[in-house]
């Protein structure tokens, strides 16, 4: 039992860095600074791969593990606000998707990547107003095709699964 412990435990901070190295990668990307909210979410194909390879717990320690540490590194209170947002929404809907079990893994994350940005557009409408309404459709297409991409590299990845022995 110890050993499967800290086994979880390294495994886990492996991804939290590996995320964080992911994020940072991306960050690069001129996409990324010309649109606001609009990103790949590279990070995230390893949430979906903790999602359907571990505990639900593991991904949620996941998120939650990588998006302080991007504060702390990084300092931005609006930051942290939109990924927490868009971090619970996503989480909350993945699973309630997967337990249907009526999706693929990249329905699952498509279906996340929206409700990721659904819950991001929810905090830049209480924070700006009504103005960023003409934003949404912007931000729906973007969720669901990152989403759906982030999903299919997931699938990916579930072929090697470094998590089971």
């Amino acid at each position: 039992m110890r050993t499967d412990t800290a086994r979880r435990v390294a495994l886990l901070g492996v991804f939290v860095a590996l995320g964080m190295i992911l994020s940072y990668i991306e960050a690069m990307f001129p996409i990324v600074a010309s649109m606001p909210g609009i990103r790949i979410g590279l990070s995230n194909a390893l949430v979906v791969y903790l999602l359907y390879n571990c505990d639900w717990k593991d991904a949620c320690i996941y998120q939650v593990t990588r998006i302080l540490l991007s504060f702390l590194l990084f300092g931005n209170l609006f930051a942290l606000t939109y990924s927490a947002a868009g971090a619970v929404c996503s989480m909350t809907v993945m699973l309630l998707i997967k337990r249907i079990k009526r999706f693929d893994t990249a329905g699952v994350s498509a279906c996340g990547g929206l409700f990721h940005n659904l819950g991001q557009f929810l905090v830049a409408y209480i924070l700006m107003g009504a103005a960023v309404v003409t934003y949404l459709p912007v931000l729906v297409f973007s969720g669901v095709l990152s989403g759906y991409l982030i999903g299919w590299l997931s699938a990916l990845l579930m072929r090697y699964n470094i998590m089971k022995d």
